[in-house]
């Protein structure tokens, strides 16, 4: 994301549109305490972290559909 005013307020839109995904949809069935996280990147802008918690076996069907 390019640097601007509010990073907050422009994450919402791609945020919300990556949960729409089929990742972002497994991430929500199967995520607890999904968060998201604005920071300064350092390549300019900022970078939005979304970030949970994932049973193991959850974690394994991850990284093997997604990686």
């Amino acid at each position: 994301m390019g640097d601007v005013e509010d990073p907050g307020v422009y994450a919402g839109f791609p945020l919300m549109e990556f949960f729409k995904t089929e990742k972002g949809q497994w991430c929500k069935r199967y995520g607890r305490d999904l968060s998201s996280k604005t920071s300064p990147s350092v390549y300019g802008g900022y970078q939005v972290t979304i970030t949970g918690m994932f049973s193991e076996k959850a974690a394994t069907e991850y990284y093997l559909k997604y990686s």
